[in-house]
């Protein structure tokens, strides 16, 4: 049953420094959307309304209209534990209904394993839910989960940490360490199938995955351990290196692995030395904010920014410049159809913003 949670709507006004060039910002305005505590993940599901998770457990239907929201029942059992929790969402919206993706902490005998869950969203319920994939790795571990998900077209990819063992990223038979792609084929006894591959290995913790609208490759970006997140372009069967290769230290010091791709590594695109702890990630293509026409957003954890990636002509990062500060330990943002953003707050309190102009 929806509630609304408030009806004392007071828009929270930021100085947002949008950068065209070092002298010149315009302001913009930060308003709250919904007070749901640690909200992870975030998709459209309509031109009216958006549908988000919680962390701790829940996914809520948004209204941007009249700020209301729905709890959807039948959401799977999670295990919140440290960085573990009800992750992601991705939403498909196609001709046999709408179908919702949670990426999950699930608990096993031992601890969790990551899994993405798959079921109908009918009125306010998930419905014929199952799981399409479970890792082959659990762990006892409660950090580096991973859990971003993108769709495109019948394909489902998603990011695995390496659940805080290191030397899984590079073991091709172990999913911990990997961008995996689930492959929808035919109908079985009713219901589609999903292959699983291995797409790429060598990665630490990736939180951000996005489509390049403009080359069609797939991005990502992930936390290095001190110093050395960085983004890369994500190509099938290739090595990201880590922890054979690292751009950053051990936390109490000293090197990890090589600061160089060798032969048969691929090489980052870019590179945050120190860590800005990247979460979330859009490639801009609204009107509403003409300074960022094609650039990448990042959302920033550790400064509480969101960080605007200018790229050349061939779609490569050149250099970068924080768009928009002091908002609170960024997850994740989406750009919503009139070019205004949405952002996820790693807050218990008004942790679902949504940022435009100034009218």
């Amino acid at each position: 049953m929806a509630t609304k949670i408030s009806k004392l709507y007071v828009p929270l006004v930021f100085l947002l420094w949008l950068f065209t060039t070092p002298a010149v910002s315009h302001a913009a305005e930060t308003s709250v959307i919904a007070d749901i505590p640690f909200p992870w993940g975030v998709d459209h599901l309509d031109r009216e309304r958006i549908i988000v998770t919680s962390k701790i457990g829940g996914v809520y239907i948004v209204s941007l209209e009249t700020k209301i929201i729905t709890t959807i029942k039948n959401t799977p059992k999670v295990r919140v534990h440290r960085q573990g929790g009800l992750l992601d969402i991705a939403v498909s919206n196609g001709k046999t209904g709408l179908y919702i993706y949670l990426c999950y902490s699930k608990p096993t005998a031992i601890g969790t394993a990551v899994a993405v869950h798959e079921a109908r969203l009918i009125n306010d319920e998930l419905q014929d839910g199952r799981d399409i994939y479970i890792s082959n790795m659990d762990s006892g571990s409660g950090v580096h989960f991973g859990c971003r998900l993108q769709i495109i077209e019948n394909e489902l990819f998603f990011t695995h940490g390496d659940r805080g063992q290191r030397q899984h990223a590079q073991d091709k038979t172990i999913d911990s360490g990997s961008i995996i792609r689930l492959v929808k084929t035919k109908k079985s006894e009713g219901a589609w199938s999903w292959k699983k591959e291995v797409f790429s290995i060598g990665h630490r913790n990736p939180q951000g995955l996005a489509l390049n609208p403009w080359t069609g490759d797939l991005w990502a970006h992930e936390h290095g351990p001190r110093g050395g997140d960085e983004i890369n372009v994500i190509q099938p069967n290739a090595n990201f290196g880590w922890p054979v290769i690292s751009y950053g230290e051990e936390y109490v010091g000293g090197s990890i692995g090589l600061n160089y791709s060798p032969e048969g590594f691929s090489d980052p695109i870019w590179k945050w030395i120190p860590s800005i702890a990247p979460s979330g990630m859009l490639f801009y293509t609204g009107e509403m904010f003409p300074e960022l026409t094609k650039k990448v957003l990042v959302g920033s954890l550790k400064f509480g920014k969101i960080v605007a990636v200018n790229l050349d002509t061939k779609y490569l990062p050149t250099n970068e410049s924080d768009w928009a500060v002091n908002l609170g330990r960024v997850r994740d943002l989406i750009e919503l159809e009139d070019g205004s953003l949405i952002v996820l707050l790693d807050e218990r309190r008004n942790g679902v913003v949504r940022i435009h102009k100034r009218y």
